[in-house]
């Protein structure tokens, strides 16, 4: 399952309610750079935190 639609660049509200009760969505949009101020995630903070995140448990993420 999708969290947002397709095309859209935000996971909005609405779209975490599917996953979440209303109580830990604030919680979950502060997590990310941006999201206290719009209320939502963008596609570029969700990138940035999920490397971050793997970057602090495996390592530095190279190619090669």
């Amino acid at each position: 399952m999708n969290f947002g639609l397709g095309g859209f660049r935000f996971i909005s509200r609405e779209d975490l309610r599917r996953f979440l009760d209303e109580d830990r969505i604030d919680k979950v949009i502060a997590l990310f750079e941006g999201g206290k101020d719009t209320g939502k995630i963008s596609k570029k903070a969700l990138k940035n935190w999920v490397v971050r995140h793997l970057s602090e448990a495996h390592g530095p993420l190279t190619h090669g």
